[in-house]
């Protein structure tokens, strides 16, 4: 493909096409680059442009849920102006279509008034607790293996490997004791 060269009449110089583009590329991406915050799009909120904008609201406001109904509607939106049917219900397209615009997030945590709150070590007891469970699990699962392999039966590398890790995992269980142990003394006290 050859560059076409175009006569600038305010400029000596000749310019390709392709230059020309990209020269008006980088005005229109330097005349937007100050701005923090998109430009409102006046019209239909349903519109792909309006869309386009409010996505990119939720976006900076990390809104996942409406950002996800939104580019729901975009692909919609693009696919009918493309000409392709959706195998969509009128049931999703309704729902999916409903007002997005002022959506808010609100998070409710509902506690009795007598309910204690749980206290710092109660929630390391409680983190402790399952990394011991899971702990025990391995340990159980180590253990099958070795009367399989003792039984005669022949396993993969993987397995003989996870056996090998046994020593690992006992040191792991013991710390993880030693953790619990003196969290239980720090609340007898």
């Amino acid at each position: 493909m050859t560059d076409v060269l175009i006569c600038d009449p305010f400029n000596e110089k000749k310019v390709t096409k392709a230059s020309k583009r990209n020269k008006q590329r980088k005005q229109a991406k330097n005349k937007h680059k100050g701005d923090d915050s998109p430009e409102p799009v006046s019209g239909n909120d349903s519109s792909l442009a309006g869309l386009r904008h409010q996505m990119e609201l939720a976006q900076k406001q990390e809104d996942h849920v409406l950002m996800n109904k939104l580019r729901q509607k975009i692909w919609l939106l693009q696919d009918a102006a493309a000409g392709v049917k959706s195998n969509v219900s009128k049931e999703t397209l309704a729902a999916i279509f409903q007002d997005t615009t002022n959506v808010k997030k609100t998070i409710t945590f509902e506690r009795p008034l007598n309910a204690d709150v749980p206290t710092l070590e109660d929630t390391k007891r409680e983190v402790l607790d399952k990394k011991m469970r899971k702990l025990q699990k391995k340990k159980q699962d180590i253990q099958k293996l070795k009367d399989r392999l003792g039984s005669g039966e022949k396993l993969e590398k993987t397995q003989l490997l996870k056996i090998e890790r046994e020593r690992e995992l006992d040191d792991e269980i013991d710390d993880v004791e030693d953790e619990l142990f003196q969290i239980q003394q720090q609340q007898r006290r």
